[in-house]
């Protein structure tokens, strides 16, 4: 198992097109394992933040797991990089793929803290990757899932498949150059492999701690393989193949395992503490936290009265745009007056298993499963 998080356009990326994109399979190859996609994007919508969501998967090499297996990762995914909040704090969407023959586990979080309606971010790459790495593997451990950092399965060079001929073509020959240059001894460091493709032509076109990319005519054609990465030497490189070869599989396995568990509850507790100096208990008022979560959602103004509170009777009348500050919301927003859909406020906070289509014309979310459409399956939530 791998974790990913998919980059945002430089405009912040569109919270609609991400959940089609997630949704959007044959029937049989995509299911809402836990929360409300409408929601999720109703929420995001509603934010004023250049990047209002992350999205993500847990890709997997097995082609299915256990579903207690996959409730029990998501919970512990949510536990480690929500660490210092509780559930209500967040709102996220389990959606689950086997498109490709394999399992992926994609996640939506729209990036805010309901209660005080801070933004809230979820993974940054260069302080979060210890807390990524170090999950990825404890859980791979932990329930025996296929390994891609594990030593017995480094290559030096990787040979990509999913990419046209011509550039497949071009990728093996440019790992067989620097396989030659590597047997001679004339590559020792990263700094050798880039000096290496610059003499022969290439122009680099991206460096990132885990590849090098070249320019060609179109898309940039990235090298993937230990000798690409940043932290490549081959004094190294012989030290850990030896070092491996002295230690028999399980000792490797159990060492690897017992460093990552360390690394994770170092970062996990970072996380835990960031989380609670950042967003520990809010000074506003319940009333004035409540309107700053609902920023991206919408009441359903056919009823009444619409129930928005949380345990303490805080209602909203039917048709009113400002509400008076006297213990009731203000303001919720033009979204929201402009909108139609009756969600509890602890629907916000946890989705619904009732689910209902994203795009689905009807004014509230009802029913007992997400309905079918003709361009969309019906996609049914898991208990």
């Amino acid at each position: 198992m791998i974790i990913k998080f998919f980059p945002h356009p430089k405009t912040g990326g569109n919270p609609r097109r991400s959940m089609d994109y997630l949704l959007k399979k044959h029937e049989h190859e995509v299911q809402v394992l836990q929360g409300n996609p409408r929601l999720s994007v109703d929420v995001a919508e509603g934010l004023g933040f250049k990047n209002q969501y992350t999205v993500g998967c847990l890709s997997f090499e097995e082609a299915n797991i256990p579903d207690a297996h996959k409730q029990e990762i998501m919970q512990k995914f949510e536990e480690t990089f929500f660490a210092g909040l509780e559930p209500e704090q967040y709102n996220i969407c389990w959606i689950e793929h086997t498109d490709k023959g394999r399992l992926e586990l994609n996640f939506f979080v729209p990036n805010v803290e309901l209660e005080s309606g801070k933004r809230l971010s979820v993974y940054y790459d260069k302080s979060d990757r210890p807390l990524a790495e170090n999950f990825k593997q404890v859980i791979n451990q932990q329930y025996d899932l296929s390994d891609p950092d594990a030593p017995e399965k480094r290559q030096m060079t990787v040979s990509s498949r999913n990419i046209p001929e011509n550039k497949k073509n071009a990728q093996e020959a440019i790992n067989g150059l620097l396989r030659d240059e590597l047997e001679k001894g004339r590559i020792q460091t990263r700094e050798d492999v880039l000096k290496c493709l610059t003499e022969a032509g290439f122009e680099i076109a991206r460096v990132t701690p885990k590849n090098i990319s070249i320019k060609t005519d179109g898309r940039n054609l990235r090298l993937k393989g230990a000798i690409y990465e940043q932290s490549f030497s081959l004094d190294r490189a012989i030290e850990e193949i030896q070092r491996a070869e002295g230690l028999g599989g399980q000792e490797r396995t159990s060492e690897r395992y017992k460093q990552a568990t360390g690394g994770l509850e170092k970062a996990v507790e970072r996380r835990r503490s960031e989380f609670s100096k950042r967003f520990g208990k809010s000074k506003a008022s319940h009333t004035q936290r409540l309107n700053q979560a609902l920023q991206g959602a919408v009441l359903d103004i056919d009823r009444d009265w619409a129930r928005v509170g949380i345990g303490d009777g805080v209602f909203c009348p039917r048709g009113d745009r400002a509400i008076q500050s006297n213990g009731r919301l203000e303001a919720i927003g033009s979204v929201i007056q402009s909108s139609k859909q009756g969600n509890d406020v602890s629907e916000l906070q946890f989705g619904r298993q009732d689910e209902q289509d994203l795009y689905s014309d009807r004014p509230s979310i009802q029913g007992s499963g997400i309905r079918r459409q003709s361009r969309l399956p019906n996609y049914q939530a898991r208990e």
